[in-house]
């Protein structure tokens, strides 16, 4: 059983709600970063909070956390959960609103996470496709939880036999290449 962190508490995942007047819901506004474990410990979890906040402040999203309370809450949920190597993905949503989109409460820190799938071994032998998708994100330097670009482009992958989507922006450069820490597998040409 998968335990999160949610707004200041240790649930069960099948038991993990915010309110739905929280703004992450109704107006997409909120920040997250992504990272996982090795051997058990978090992978340059200083860099991926640091991240995060700059996201945060980007958006204007004031954190009530400071970096050190992120990063205790992190090893908190990773130790509450008996998963050898993990996804960690922390939340912060734009918290709840009496109107529906002006911030009324405090945002709300979430800390998710999941055991990491054995990737088929032919991806790391054989490599793998991926296509490249026009876009560009409205505020490129965040790490919003707006992803709906991200959904479209996997979805456009999959139709064409690829894994995955390298963005690129309108002058054709690449905005979210695989890096060796996240995709060790071959690519195809």
């Amino acid at each position: 059983m998968l335990i999160y962190y949610v707004d200041g508490k240790f649930v069960p995942a099948e038991k993990a709600v915010i309110p739905v007047d929280d703004l992450a819901l109704l107006r997409g506004i909120g920040v997250f970063d992504l990272l996982r474990t090795y051997n058990g410990k978090p992978y340059f979890l200083d860099a991926h909070i640091d991240r995060l906040e700059n996201s945060a402040k980007k958006i204007d999203l004031a954190l009530p956390w400071t970096h050190d309370e992120i990063k205790d809450v992190v090893k908190a949920t990773l130790a509450k959960n008996d998963i050898p190597e993990a996804n960690v993905r922390i939340v912060v949503t734009g918290g709840s609103s009496t109107d529906f989109m002006t911030p009324a409460g405090p945002p709300r820190l979430l800390v998710l996470v999941s055991p990491i799938p054995k990737l088929p071994d032919s991806w790391y032998t054989d490599g793998v496709k991926i296509i490249s998708w026009e876009v560009e994100r409205t505020i490129p330097g965040a790490k919003s939880i707006d992803y709906i670009s991200a959904s479209l482009a996997l979805k456009k992958a999959a139709a064409q036999g690829a894994i995955e989507a390298l963005y690129i922006d309108r002058n054709k450069l690449a905005r979210n290449a695989p890096r060796p820490t996240c995709s060790p597998f071959r690519v195809k040409p």
